[in-house]
């Protein structure tokens, strides 16, 4: 039975949103990403909005009970 591989929509968002911040390609902060290239920079911009979306989850989380 094949693998099937879905798009994960909020790694593409978080792509997207470093590409803009730094005036880079998609491309370019995908090869960051992959240590292929290196930018701190770029990574620098990806992991900071990683970190405030992660907190972000946590604090809905927290304050809306989904059981």
């Amino acid at each position: 039975m094949d693998k099937i591989v879905k798009r994960d929509a909020f790694h593409a968002g978080l792509v997207q949103k470093t590409a803009e911040t730094c005036r880079v390609s998609k491309r370019y902060v995908r090869m960051v990403i992959n240590a292929e290239r290196e930018s701190q920079p770029v990574m620098d911009t990806y992991m900071t909005l990683l970190e405030g979306n992660n907190k972000l989850l946590k604090q809905v989380k927290e304050l809306v009970p989904f059981n």
